[in-house]
């Protein structure tokens, strides 16, 4: 059985739900082929026509001769040539992900995740899955997934923790927006949400974090009525995703409209959320309530 949040890619994926390393260069081919028809430039390159949708849908690689000889006939620069060689590369190789049970659209974001540059989310209901405890993260998992055996949910959080690790490892940005009514829920109990609180209050100082609690006092707000998302950016090749986490289904949406409309969204939320040292009156406030429960 897959599990994780959600069990289908949105607009991102293809039949296969490709990697994102796969889905960007799918991407490169179709643009390199501007005005033409598949078919006009399939017989250029004297390949099949089949071929060809199947490289621009994501759904097969080609070979790195193939790949060179495509970006020879464009006239490609040798660094650019060089770069989607190894973007192929990764393409090819399988992601660590699938060696654990957990759905192919959520190893597609795990993918993204690890390439962007730029990630910022708003979170109305939980802590950020980069932000989380691992005993605050158990506890959502056993909640979400109550038929799962331990092995699976041990698997799962194993999933969740590596995530954690290649962020740290890496140089990614990120930005977190949370509710304050997603920090007042006793998940797991006062002393796993004591333990996640301060570890906002310590991750908040990493450099490449910035934290902000929407407090309750913010009143009605932009996303009130659309939910959690994420809004990821990735610099070479260039790609802007947003992803939305449902009850039956993950969204991957990459339309420069959805990705304009959550960026002013997010600018909404900045504004309307705690700045820095507010937020870190309301984290000492919040360790100071959950102290008082465990006392």
């Amino acid at each position: 059985m897959k599990f994780q949040e959600g069990r289908e890619a949105g607009a991102m994926s293809s039949k296969e739900s490709p990697t994102i390393a796969q889905w960007q260069l799918a991407q490169a081919l179709t643009a390199l082929r501007g005005g033409k028809s598949q078919r006009q430039l399939a017989r250029e390159l004297d390949v099949d026509a089949s071929t060809l949708v199947r490289w621009e849908g994501g759904e097969t690689v080609p070979r790195e001769k193939q790949l060179r000889k495509v970006l020879a006939h464009f006239g490609i620069s040798e660094h650019e040539t060089e770069q989607l060689v190894k973007l192929r590369t990764d393409a090819a190789a399988p992601s660590w992900w699938q060696d654990s049970d957990v759905a192919k659209a959520y190893g597609q974001y795990i993918d993204l995740e690890r390439v962007a540059t730029q990630i910022a989310t708003y979170q109305d209901r939980l802590v950020p899955g980069l932000l989380q405890t691992e005993a605050y993260a158990r506890a959502i998992l056993v909640a979400g997934h109550p038929r799962a055996t331990a092995e699976e949910i041990d698997d799962l959080l194993h999933v969740r923790m590596k995530r954690q690790e290649e962020w740290e490892s890496g140089e990614t940005l990120f930005w977190a927006i949370i509710d304050q009514a997603a920090l007042e829920k006793h998940i797991g109990g006062a002393q796993v949400m004591l333990d996640q609180v301060k570890h906002l209050q310590k991750i908040a100082d990493h450099p490449r974090v910035d934290l902000q609690i929407l407090p309750n006092s913010a009143g009605a707000h932009a996303a009130l009525q659309s939910g959690s998302f994420v809004l990821l950016e990735v610099d070479s090749p260039v790609l802007q995703a947003v992803y939305i986490e449902a009850h039956t289904r993950n969204l991957l949406l990459d339309h420069p409209k959805e990705v304009a409309a959550h960026r002013r969204l997010l600018d909404h939320l900045r504004a309307a959320a705690a700045n820095t040292p507010e937020t870190n009156s309301l984290l000492l406030r919040l360790i100071n309530e959950y102290e008082s429960v465990e006392g």
